[in-house]
Order: C-alpha cells, then sequence, then structure tokens
C-alpha cells in the first residue's frame, strides 16, 4: 500500500508514505488503495483524488531546465553523494542509475536501518519519489542518515529530473 496523511481541515498532503498505516495516523490518513508493481504514484494520487496544492502542482507542471538542475545539484547534494559509482562519495551513497532503483538497495553502501530494503517501506526511485525525497526524507523513510536540503520543492523537481535523466557519460 501508499497511503497519504493529510491535514484534516483542508486534505493537504503532510507525508506520503508507502506501507501500512499506523493505529494513530489511520484518522488521518487520505482513502487508502493498493499499489499496483510499476505504476506511477503521480497518478495514482490523482485518479484517487489525493489534494495537491498549488505549489506542487505548478513544481510538477515546469519545464525541465538541465542547467539550473545541475547547478542546484552541485550547490545542493555533491558535498554527500556522487553520480557514479566509481567514484567516493563520504556519506552518502551514488546517484548513478538511480531511476528505476529500489530505495536502500545498493550492495556495499551501509544504509540506515530506516532505508534498509524493506518490502513493506522501500520506493522505486523516480522522480516523484526522488522529489519528495529530497524535499522532506524524514517524512518518506523517519530515522534516515540524509538530513533536508534547503531546497523548495521546484528545486528538487529540476534535481529529481536531472538525476533520472542523467546516463554515466553525461557525468
Amino acid at each position: 500500500f501508499i497511503y497519504a496523511v493529510t491535514d484534516s481541515s483542508n486534505g493537504k498532503i503532510i507525508r506520503l508514505r508507502p506501507g501500512t498505516p499506523t493505529e494513530k495516523e489511520l484518522a488521518n490518513v487520505s482513502k487508502p488503495f493498493p499499489m499496483p508493481k510499476n505504476s506511477d504514484i503521480g497518478e495514482r494520487l490523482r485518479q484517487h483524488g489525493v489534494m495537491q496544492n498549488e505549489e506542487t502542482m505548478l513544481a510538477i507542471q515546469a519545464a525541465y531546465d538541465s542547467e539550473r538542475a545541475k547547478f542546484i545539484y552541485n550547490q545542493n547534494c555533491v558535498s554527500c553523494h556522487s553520480l557514479t559509482a566509481d567514484s567516493e562519495s563520504n556519506i552518502g551513497p551514488h546517484l548513478e542509475s538511480i531511476a528505476g532503483r529500489r530505495s536502500g538497495s545498493l550492495p556495499n553502501y551501509n544504509y540506515s536501518a530506516a532505508m534498509k530494503m524493506n518490502n513493506q517501506t522501500s520506493v522505486i526511485w523516480d522522480s516523484r519519489t526522488i522529489a519528495a525525497y529530497i524535499t522532506n526524507p524524514q517524512a518518506i523513510f523517519p530515522g534516515t542518515k540524509m538530513v533536508s536540503t534547503p531546497l523548495n520543492f521546484e528545486d528538487a523537481v529540476q534535481v529529481s529530473n536531472y538525476l533520472t535523466r542523467l546516463s554515466p557519460e553525461e557525468n
């Protein structure tokens, strides 16, 4: 399952999580629904009526700007992540071929317990899941090592599109 925890007063998504909601979260869960394998999370949310605030919708619809995305990545991500598997990264896992990879699945990387591969909580990385994670890693995987970057959602969408469009020779 994938579920959206919402603010009951306006339907704004507070947290988007894979897995099963806790007893405490059930009162704030917006229409839980099964997530078919390989489905588009954004399309599934639209089909099931989960509200998105205006900023989120504008960010998703913004045109991709490769130069801006690369600049944002270099300013905010490169100190912890490399773009190639053969580069050494001090803190985070490499991001080569991240699109389509399951979270917590790189061999030889010491993931936090929150991020370790787990069928109940793992996600397949794509531009939407990457953007959500970059914006608020603790909301997606509470207890993860990654801290929130000072990015707004539009910049996170640009970076996620940059990462999903890269091929190893473009690094």
